[in-house]
């Protein structure tokens, strides 16, 4: 293993987008490997036939945590990234919580020892991380490199929506770079009725996540977000 070697014909600058999955913690206490399996297999399988067809998207997954990144100084385009958010609406509709982030900026990624670094991976983490809801949002990293890119306005307008993103309490008091309002994702609006499957989804799963306030609260800011309402932090 040559990490200065391998550092230095592997790193650059990339889209990273990382999601990661919610509940799966408390579903493993609750069921056991039988619980969490099938969901897994639903998503590897569901990225496996995304992205047969695009090979210059890499991914890769540890635990909870999903990883999808362009190749180091690539130039591909924000379109090219930004396909991973029809997984998202696939995900919703089948009953799978997350919260993700996309960034842009340094990444390492050494495929053969298994190793990822560099800011644009931990901007996309804390993004991520720091979110009090299940949503994905555009990191300011990534939405200054869209801004230098050819008419990035349209696929924005069409697919995301600016918003004060729901933070938890710990980001809301030393992160105030966040509290400014991002670019949120905006399931189902790929297809003519993925809004109101989208809702509904989201729905249901409210109803099957017990009693707690906080995790209901996270579905009640994803929902009121859908119908356009103000949210609450």
């Amino acid at each position: 293993m040559n990490l200065i070697s391998n550092l230095a014909s592997a790193k650059g600058n990339s889209w990273v987008a990382c999601f990661d999955l919610l509940g799966v913690a408390n579903k493993t206490r609750m069921q056991g490997l039988a619980g969490v399996i099938p969901t897994y297999e639903t998503i590897i399988c569901r990225i496996a036939s995304l992205y047969q067809t695009s090979p210059k998207i890499r991914y890769m997954w540890f635990s909870d945590a999903f990883l999808f990144y362009t190749p180091p100084n690539s130039n591909l385009s924000f379109d090219a990234i930004d396909y991973v958010t029809i997984l998202f609406d696939y995900l919703i509709q089948r009953g799978i919580p997350f919260r993700g982030a996309l960034a842009y900026g340094e990444f390492w990624a050494d495929e053969d020892d298994r190793i990822y670094a560099g800011k644009a991976f931990l901007d996309a983490h804390q993004y991520a991380e720091a979110q009090d809801w299940i949503g994905y949002v555009i990191a300011p990293s990534a939405l200054a490199e869209i801004g230098t890119r050819a008419n990035p306005a349209e696929r924005l307008r069409q697919h995301y929506r600016k918003v004060k993103v729901p933070l938890k309490s710990k980001y809301l008091r030393n992160q105030t770079d966040m509290t400014e309002d991002l670019y949120a994702f905006l399931f189902g609006s790929f297809h003519k009725c993925g809004h109101e499957n989208c809702l509904k989804a989201l729905q249901d799963m409210k109803g099957q996540t017990g009693s707690e306030p906080t995790v209901l609260a996270k579905y009640d800011r994803t929902i009121g977000f859908l119908e356009g309402k103000t949210l609450i932090p």
